[in-house]
């Protein structure tokens, strides 16, 4: 499943919602709503990197790169995924969806995660543009004013 970038909304929040509806070869038919953390705090990249090492525990070094993977994908959405659907969560461990067999579903959130991010970073790189272009054009006319207003002060100083 690929996610779009459409497919993706971000709340005045900061918080992006993305709806899964995918059909895997194991457990068939996955459906819901995911809410993102559009971004992890740096304790939450520290969390989260701890998480990884514990899950791949002692000797990780030895760890096939798909088990490495799995790892990342699992401890990262531990700390991005704030709201999900009930397939996500069996409440036995404390990764949630970890117990799911499919991993085209793991690989499919983790994206929708990672371009929640990216999205809401782009979007504050654009608002930031456009407020930067209003301040350019504001401190201008404050410029032109000011001008205007030395003229008709030296001005009234001939009169």
């Amino acid at each position: 499943m690929a996610v779009e970038e459409q497919d993706i909304s971000i709340d005045s929040k900061g918080l992006a919602s993305w709806d899964i509806n995918l059909n895997a070869p194991i457990a068939g038919l996955y459906q819901g709503t995911f809410k993102f953390r559009t971004g992890l705090s740096p304790l939450q990249e520290i969390e989260a990197d701890r998480d990884y090492r514990d899950l791949l525990g002692k000797n990780a070094e030895f760890a096939a790169s798909h088990i490495e993977n799995l790892a990342y994908t699992l401890a990262q959405l531990r700390h991005r995924v704030v709201e999900y659907p009930p397939f996500w969560n069996d409440g036995t461990s404390r990764f949630p969806g970890s117990h799911i067999r499919d991993k085209e579903v793991l690989e499919a959130v983790f994206e929708a995660s990672v371009m929640a991010e990216q999205k809401y970073r782009s979007q504050l790189a654009e608002k930031t543009k456009i407020s930067m272009e209003k301040m350019k054009k504001y401190v201008e006319k404050l410029e032109e004013d000011d001008k205007i207003n030395k003229e008709v002060e030296k001005d009234s100083e001939k009169a």
